[in-house]
């Protein structure tokens, strides 16, 4: 008997980062519940699949930045907005930071973030942004790249990874049941704990963070995300921790291994 193949499911991811206090960066992790089917007890960034009703004309025509068409042309795929949108829903629902404002500039109500850091589907969050007459800032999110899960995961997304800066007047915060517990971290001592084995990640998030940290602030990794490189990562064989991660341009990627890459990623 042959093996279903594992289906693909969209997804989007957003970097919620702030300037650390030495210039570098800082960025807000999460760590999933033991009891999560996918990834329990290792740390991400906030994110989840993408909803059908991420991509309705009620949600994608209240962002704000950011055209449809270049959207389309970012990502290289129509309706590419849904991306951004879920990125702004997942962050509402798992971390509780809202990109989102009145139009009249006015950030969001205390009304609106009671309900930040719990569940929400892209049905209600349509709601909650029609109700309130908010507009999303989907241009307050850099697209940073794209990872696959390989085959022969029990779940595989395409999922598209995104930077933002932190809302400046909002905290984020969780709900406690699929997210055990959240941190800031500077992109340095991330990758030293990982090292250690004190700090799971998987290898998308070890990736994101290797790059950004390589980049040494907020302000330039945006403009390397606006940049538009493609590349694609490898993986040293026979190496542990985030020095095992190359790309194109860094020492020993020509002799990397191109047989067990784990995903594009353009940053």
């Amino acid at each position: 008997m042959t093996d279903r193949p594992v289906p693909v499911r969209e997804a989007a991811t957003v970097v919620v980062a702030r300037p650390g206090p030495d210039g570098g960066l800082e960025l807000l992790m999460l760590e999933r519940s033991a009891r999560s089917v996918f990834v329990p007890s290792v740390w991400v960034f906030p994110g989840g699949g993408v909803d059908p009703g991420d991509g309705s004309e009620s949600l994608t025509g209240a962002c704000r930045g950011i055209d449809p068409d270049t959207a389309d042309s970012l990502l290289d795929t129509p309706g590419a907005l849904r991306f951004w949108v879920a990125a702004i829903r997942e962050a509402f629902e798992e971390a509780g930071v809202l990109y989102g404002r009145t139009p009249a500039g006015a950030g969001p109500g205390p009304e609106i973030m009671a309900r930040a850091g719990h569940p929400i589907d892209s049905g209600d969050f349509a709601t909650m942004i029609e109700t309130h007459r908010l507009v999303l800032h989907a241009g307050a999110l850099s697209y940073l790249g794209r990872f696959i899960t390989p085959p022969g995961s029990p779940r595989r997304f395409d999922a598209r990874f995104f930077l933002a800066e932190v809302p400046p007047d909002q905290d984020p915060v969780h709900d406690g049941v699929e997210i055990a517990a959240m941190t800031w971290i500077g992109t340095g001592e991330a990758l030293g704990r990982h090292a250690r084995g004190e700090f799971p990640l998987i290898t998308p998030t070890l990736a994101m963070i290797q790059r950004l940290h390589s980049l040494g602030s907020l302000p330039a990794a945006h403009e390397r995300a606006r940049s538009g490189v493609d590349s694609r990562i490898r993986i040293l064989p026979g190496v542990e921790g985030p020095d095992r991660i190359r790309f194109p341009g860094d020492p020993g990627y020509e002799e990397a291994s191109t047989a067990i890459e784990f995903g594009w990623v353009r940053i």
